[in-house]
């Protein structure tokens, strides 16, 4: 009996190999019949190969799903076909062994039948209940929180199933990890993740729990920076705080000594009016037994000061210069610029206007806006370019500085060009005389030309001495002359360059040139009148001008080539006693550069302008 059974099956089995699943069907009892007498397979099993199905028999609610596995043992092939005995309306099974159940209620079959030996199979019951309960996962805990690198246990709890199976998986990448018994271990890095638990009955339902990493556990720590400063009294300073340890950085601000100043919520602090030493502390808002300390030490503040440079300066119409300002006793040396004439920028650049006067520029200091310098610009209906020394009786010691009386000695003429060259004379008896009202109302330095100790004033030496074409242009009165009186000549130590002006007697008051040779005399002067003089010393093309008018020598006007190193009023370089020159000076402009035409008339024209108006 038992070997016609094998028979049967073996052979049943090479038939559902063969036939599709729709000729299946009209053999599907004959089937469940041969499957289901005498357990032929399992004697067989002992006697050879042999394939068992898991679950044998299994509970489904209508329209669920469970997933069968066939194990077989002795066969290299281990594949299998599933096939369900029913045939149409009992439910569908694919080829990984997930069987789905129809809507009728009933008890329906699967085999699997192996692909190595088609006569070997296995079977497995489903019973389809019409009133089975919904599958449903739950997970436990659903939130948890932890640190990076911690585990925790999750539950799965699957209810409307007998099979209470779940797969573990973590919804993000870099969310950490969990194996098959539901322990997670969190990653290295703090974040939110999700655990999801998913039914294998039912893969459409699955339970998610959430998972809050935090980082690594820290010490709430705070730091200030500076940790300690020096302010003068009424300063300020920053400071900021760091907090480690904890999401919240915010501190609070205090100073520890009451009237020890003050500081508000961005850590801006400023000192009192008192000296001595304070302490400013940052407590963490989070955990406030943590904070820091910074010490301040408060010393009496310095009165502020500002100073300009250069102080006075001459400028053509629209010419510039740069100012620069020194602030002393803050830590803020900002200033503000402004102007009473032309105009600044804010990096005391500033630019002529267009017409000529005094002007002041200022510096104010930002820190303490009570606290100013300024300085004085005297603007020229004329370029500046090259000039190199500027004498004016009127701004006898600079420009905008307090006028002498008449007859004061003076001991110093200050030079407006800027470059420092003032004229001075240290011996009391050779200083020559300040005159007020000499010449259409302006004043003069009157010098006495006494052959004994005639008065002068000079320069300090030029290095390097100022080479030809340079242009003088001075206006003085007309020495008497019985010998050859020096009006302009050079300090000592100058060597050949003392290029030099005299008055002759033959013509009377005529101006001579020298450098290395004398010109030629030029026009008669009349003794006692203020002239207007320009002088160009360029070797061969020398030129002398009188009250805007050409001269012309008697015979050359060349007196060398060698240059100017400095300059003296009123005498020889020597002292000879007779060359000294009653005579006084308005004002002195040199030129390091041969002016053009238009240049000349506009430097005549100034010069007019103030000392002989129509």
């Amino acid at each position: 009996m038992q070997s016609v059974w094998r028979f049967t099956l073996s052979s049943l089995g090479h038939l559902l190999l063969a036939m599709t699943q729709a000729r299946l069907s009209s053999i599907l009892f004959l089937a469940v019949a041969a499957l289901f007498w005498g357990c032929s397979g399992e004697e067989d099993a002992a006697q050879g190969p042999s394939i068992s199905v898991s679950p044998r028999a299994v509970n489904l609610g209508v329209g669920l799903q469970q997933r069968f596995t066939a194990t077989v043992e002795g066969l290299d092939d281990t594949s299998v076909r599933w096939v369900v005995v029913e045939g149409d309306g009992a439910g569908t099974i694919d080829a990984s062994g997930l069987y789905t159940a129809p809507s009728t209620v009933g008890t329906y079959h699967v085999v699997a039948i192996s692909m190595g030996d088609p006569s070997r199979s296995s079977s497995a019951v489903i019973n389809v209940q019409n009133a089975a309960s919904p599958v449903s996962v739950s997970l436990s805990p659903e939130r948890t929180q932890i640190h990076v690198a911690g585990t925790v246990r999750f539950t799965a709890t699957v209810v409307g199933t007998a099979n209470t199976a779940v797969t573990w998986s973590v919804t993000e990448g870099n969310g950490g990890t969990i194996d098959a018994t539901g322990l997670y271990t969190a990653p290295t890095a703090g974040g939110t993740f999700h655990v999801v638990a998913t039914s294998v009955a039912a893969p459409d339902k699955k339970a998610t729990a959430t998972v809050v990493v935090e980082p690594e556990l820290v010490p709430v720590s705070v730091s200030i920076t500076p940790d300690e400063v020096d302010l003068r009294t009424g300063g300020t300073q920053t400071f900021t705080a760091t907090v480690t340890g904890t999401a919240n950085t915010a501190v609070s601000w205090s100073v520890t000594e009451a009237g020890g100043g003050t500081i508000d919520a961005s850590g801006l602090y400023t000192a009192p009016s008192t000296p001595g030493t304070y302490h400013v502390v940052a407590a963490s808002v989070a955990e406030p037994s943590r904070s820091a300390t910074a010490t301040v030490r408060v010393t009496a503040a310095d009165t502020v000061g500002v100073t300009v440079a250069p102080t006075e300066v001459e400028l053509g119409t629209g010419e510039t210069k740069d100012f620069t300002a020194t602030v002393t006793g803050t830590a803020d040396t900002a200033v503000t610029w402004s102007v009473t004439g032309g105009t600044i920028d804010t990096a005391g650049h500033y630019t002529a206007p267009a017409t000529a006067g005094a002007f002041q520029v200022v510096a104010t200091s930002v820190a303490d806006p009570s606290k100013s310098a300024s300085a004085t610009v005297r603007v020229r209906p004329f370029s500046t370019a090259g000039l190199v020394m500027h004498f004016s009786a009127a701004d006898l010691r600079g420009l905008g500085g307090t006028l002498p009386a008449a007859g004061a000695p003076v001991a110093s003429w200050v030079d407006l060009s800027g470059n420092g060259r003032d004229l001075t004379q240290t011996d009391a008896t050779r200083q020559p005389v300040f005159n007020p009202n000499a010449l259409n109302g302006l004043p003069t330095v009157s010098f006495d030309g006494s052959n004994t100790s005639g008065d002068f004033l000079r320069t300090a030496a030029l290095s390097p001495a100022l080479a030809q074409p340079v242009t003088i242009f001075f206006v003085y009165k007309a020495p008497p002359v019985s010998v050859n009186k020096t009006l302009l000549d050079a300090p000592p130590g100058t060597g050949a360059n003392r290029a030099r002006i005299q008055a002759t007697p033959v013509p009377t008051g005529a101006l001579q040139l020298y450098a290395t040779k004398f010109s030629s005399p030029f026009k008669q002067k009349t003794p006692g009148t203020f002239y207007s003089v320009t002088a160009v010393f360029n070797g061969a093309g020398s030129r002398l001008r009188a009250n805007g008018v050409e001269e012309a020598p008697s015979s050359s006007a060349d007196p060398g080539t060698t240059g100017m190193a400095g300059l003296m009023l009123g005498g020889r370089q020597e002292l000879n006693a007779d060359a000294f020159a009653a005579t006084e000076f308005a004002e002195v402009l040199v030129f390091d550069r041969a002016l053009d035409a238009a240049e000349l008339g506009r430097v005549e024209a100034y010069l007019k302008s103030l000392y002989f108006p129509p």
